[in-house]
């Protein structure tokens, strides 16, 4: 479908991101991995779009690391703003009053929802898939599962404590996304 559009729209930027992305994720395979490298750097060279160059930023990270292009990826990565510079930690300070409180909580569910998909991506053994949070998005809502992910990689037999030696530290986020879970009720 989005191939048939840029028979249509063949110079539009955000539909060869959106093909890239759907290559991503599609299967593992290295030609489609290859495919989706060749538009997302051309619409790097072409597109003057900041949200589209970012997504596709974002995605071919991912795929230069997957066809083992590791210079490539870490020197775009280095390039990516950090994270005090993305969104949700600016458009809080949009607002004021209750409206700023709210959009801070959204930023920190966001945030944290990111961190429990990382978590659960460790927790699961899925180190070589594409991480899809950077394709699909990340929910802003803070729930038990959230917390459930991150206390089961505070638990786990297989990363915990040996390997990153973190026990306390993942006790006090523990507890801090408990208590951001009752601000958010």
């Amino acid at each position: 479908m989005i191939r048939d559009a840029l028979r249509i729209y063949p110079n539009n930027y955000s539909l060869l991101s959106e093909l890239a992305l759907a290559l991503t994720i599609k299967n593992n395979s290295i030609s489609e991995f290859n495919e989706a490298i060749t538009l997302s750097e051309e619409v790097l060279d072409k597109s003057t779009n900041e949200k589209v160059r970012s997504t596709t930023k974002a995605n071919l990270c991912q795929l230069y690391l997957r066809v083992n292009e590791y210079e490539k990826g870490s020197n775009l990565i280095k390039s990516l703003p950090h994270i005090w510079e993305c969104r949700e930690m600016l458009v809080p300070e949009l607002y004021r009053g209750n409206d700023y409180s709210l959009e801070i909580k959204k930023s920190i569910s966001i945030i944290f929802n990111m961190i429990a998909n990382k978590i659960k991506i460790i927790e699961d053994g899925q180190l070589t898939l594409i991480d899809e949070i950077f394709v699909l998005g990340s929910n802003n809502k803070l729930n038990d599962e959230t917390i459930k992910n991150v206390e089961g990689f505070g638990q786990s037999n297989v990363w915990y404590p040996k390997k990153y030696n973190c026990g306390e530290y993942i006790e006090n986020v523990i507890d801090y996304l408990n208590d951001v879970k009752n601000l958010l009720r």
